[in-house]
């Protein structure tokens, strides 16, 4: 054989190959990165009663070529000038407790109670005993020389999450494969569910839907990340978005800890094949002065830290650090991917939120 001839064996042989790689790349990425059902950590982008558990198959994740990098490649995402979470790296967004406080009303599914479908005994905390809890509940806060703040602009948020009213009262705890998450029974404006409860925000009633965690904490102030970041994830029956973020911390040796995430401690499923667990006892009144017992709160309107990265998202981040049990800080970290926190973006850009009159104060 002559050598010219095998040179062009060799370079017909080289050129297929070429091709075909680039073929079988194609048609790879567009398999791992078509989102036909894209979440917010399991929250769906319309939300129906039997789609809690739909992600088993992680189209996403923070590490590698399906990470952060490289989530604008995902089909339905569209990564904007206003994402989320951000650094804070300044005070421009950080509003004082005479300057707003979130307008809150949750409420408690209470442990060992036998009510029927529809009828579950609900608790809700009253005027009197809420002043008196704000300032003594077991919480630490952020020195504010060590605090930041975030920002919120206008903008309509298109996901348009739903729920779908739901004969089930109680809370689940599930695995979602990308985090531990809280999901409470649906709810709107014309059928409240016995437990979860809603935030008043700029005329809008935004109802619970679900909690879930970051670790690290996906905020950051002033380059200080948290051990942990809690986000309870409310909708409005139009589809509105509003996230209330809650950095937690490792309580030390004889701090006192809050407890209304106790109950989850031997509930969270092994796996994501795991249906959800019921949660019995749901101390979400706690939860509720602890938010309102903040110093100050971080307002912006950011966008979903996960994919879609829809933006149009209203945030209220609480100024404040919240002491958990060490071992409940582990169990939920055990079953989340390692560093599931998206990086945070500069908030510089972020204008300083113009509230309402009636939501700079306090509304019970």
């Amino acid at each position: 054989m002559e050598t010219w001839e095998l040179f062009l064996i060799v370079g017909v042989a080289f050129t297929v190959a070429a091709i075909t790689g680039v073929v079988i790349f194609i048609c790879t990425r567009h398999h791992k990165f078509n989102v036909h059902k894209v979440k917010e950590n399991g929250l769906p982008i319309t939300v129906h009663e039997d789609d809690d558990q739909d992600s088993h198959t992680h189209h996403w994740d923070y590490r590698g070529v399906m990470g952060p990098k490289h989530w604008h490649m995902i089909d339905g995402v569209v990564v904007g000038t206003h994402q989320s979470p951000v650094n804070f790296s300044d005070d421009h967004l950080l509003f004082s407790r005479d300057e707003f406080m979130p307008d809150i009303h949750y409420r408690t599914h209470l442990p060992d109670s036998d009510h029927p479908e529809g009828g579950a005994e609900i608790h809700h905390v009253d005027s009197d005993h809420m002043e008196k809890a704000l300032f003594h509940g077991p919480v630490q806060p952020l020195n504010a020389d060590n605090c930041e703040p975030i920002a919120h602009h206008g903008g309509h948020n298109q996901s348009h999450i739903r729920g779908v009213p739901s004969k089930d009262n109680s809370p689940k705890v599930a695995d979602t494969g990308h985090s531990i998450q809280i999901n409470l029974p649906a709810s709107n404006d014309e059928n409240m569910a016995a437990v979860g409860g809603y935030v008043n925000f700029l005329g809008q009633k935004y109802h619970l839907r679900q909690i879930h965690f970051h670790s690290p904490s996906e905020h950051i102030i002033k380059g200080m990340s948290h051990r942990m970041e809690a986000h309870f994830v409310h909708a409005n029956d139009n589809g509105g978005l509003l996230v209330i973020g809650m950095f937690i911390v490792k309580a030390t040796v004889h701090e006192q800890t809050v407890t209304f995430l106790d109950s989850i401690l031997h509930e969270i499923p092994k796996s994501t094949k795991e249906a959800p667990h019921k949660l019995n006892g749901f101390d979400l009144d706690q939860a509720e002065r602890l938010i309102r017992g903040c110093p100050s709160y971080y307002l912006y309107d950011g966008s979903l830290t996960t994919p879609p990265c829809t933006e149009g998202v209203h945030w209220i981040v609480c100024n404040m650090t919240f002491p958990m049990k060490r071992r409940l800080i582990e169990a939920i970290e055990k079953r989340m991917p390692a560093g599931n926190a998206r990086p945070a973006f500069s908030s510089k850009s972020y204008k300083r939120v113009h509230l309402v009159p009636s939501e700079s104060q306090l509304q019970v």
